[in-house]
């Protein structure tokens, strides 16, 4: 067989079959699931010691069009990780824990720092000290997982990421 007669032949056999796979279209994505505008960044943590508790600040920025709720967070360096912010309760300032999912407005975003919002990593597995390393698993409904990794510092010689 020679080119001409084999291209005739790929051409027959292959030109219903690309019309075909055209006819069916690309998958349907799920409604209501989106990539997700969320962005983390400037994260950094505090010391602590083992069996303990650290606290861990940043940001957390939905640049989405639609709400997305924060609904879990797991690290390697503590089983039990919650969102805490102090209230000022009977004149004094309080830590409590805020409930489950912490949702971000599209356009909004949840500022953790000192004094004020911060996640609180619980029962650390080990000491966490000055330049260690500690990486979170946040799960957000619509966005998904992101990974994000930050170093133990201080608010003199917080890490830059």
């Amino acid at each position: 067989m020679n080119f001409r007669s084999q291209l005739a032949r790929s051409l027959r056999l292959g030109l219903p079959l690309l019309a075909l796979l055209a006819a069916c279209g690309a998958p349907e994505q799920p409604q209501g699931h989106r990539s997700g505008g969320i962005t983390i960044t400037g994260m950094w943590g505090t010391p602590g010691i083992n069996g303990r508790v650290s606290a861990a600040y940043g940001t957390i920025a939905n640049h989405g069009t639609e709400p997305d709720s924060l609904i879990a967070i797991s690290s390697p360096a503590a089983p039990l990780i919650e969102v805490h912010q102090m209230v000022e309760q009977e004149g004094m300032l309080r830590m409590r824990g805020m409930k489950w999912p912490v949702v971000i407005a599209p356009g909004d975003s949840l500022a953790m720092a000192p004094g004020g919002t911060h996640l609180m990593l619980m029962e650390l597995h080990q000491s966490l000290q000055l330049g260690d390393s500690v990486t979170l698993r946040l799960s957000f409904a619509s966005a998904g997982q992101r990974e994000v990794r930050f170093q133990i510092g201080n608010q003199q010689n917080k890490p830059q990421n």
